[in-house]
């Protein structure tokens, strides 16, 4: 039998801005950490730790974490145990809260994630520190004056760029192993640290 492990459609998508909803889909395995997640976010929106990076599972909140508060777990818990049955997950950042959702499964062959759809832009960690109060989360933001860019802006140069960071960091942090998860219907090879 061939290497492989788990992944799913993972969909990245900013639900508080009355403007739309920018977002990335990937092929991502179900095995990356929750920092793993805080990785690619900040590879794609440039934004840094100026804010904390806080998890939510809306299904069971006794799970919420933050980095500030909780980076060992960030780094030793992932994504599908944290997720669990939930259909998604929150990551709060500053006045940002994005919506991670997870579908369907696949058998993958590679160690990192592989982004095939980018709409619009998440707005710059400048744009939302001077445009936006930092907030009660749970309500709806609007840049005065402001729409969120299009998905015209986002040409195949972009991508590939931005696909090849992911590549770079994945493939140097994580391989395929011998060892197979027997607990699967799929039976996948563990994916594991280098």
């Amino acid at each position: 039998m061939g290497k492989f492990i788990l992944a799913a459609t993972l969909n990245i998508t900013i639900e508080n801005y009355s403007h739309g909803s920018p977002c990335i889909q990937m092929v991502t395995p179900m095995t990356y950490s929750l920092f793993d997640l805080v990785q690619i976010i900040r590879l794609y929106t440039g934004y840094s730790d100026t804010y904390d990076w806080t998890f939510i599972n809306p299904y069971e909140k006794n799970k919420d974490l933050s980095l500030r508060n909780n980076s060992d777990n960030l780094e030793n818990v992932k994504l599908n145990e944290f997720r669990n049955i939930t259909p998604f997950i929150k990551c709060i950042y500053g006045s940002i809260e994005m919506h991670l959702g997870v579908r369907g499964h696949l058998k993958y062959g590679k160690v990192y994630p592989t982004i095939y759809q980018a709409v619009g832009k998440f707005p710059t960690e400048e744009e939302f520190i001077k445009n936006i109060q930092i907030p009660d989360i749970d309500g709806k933001y609007t840049i005065p004056g402001k729409s969120l860019p299009s998905a015209s802006h986002l040409i195949n140069n972009d991508l590939i760029e931005y696909g090849e960071k992911l590549k770079d960091y994945f493939k140097n942090k994580y391989k395929i192993s011998n060892e197979i998860e027997e607990e699967s219907t799929f039976k996948p090879n563990k994916l594991v640290r280098k």
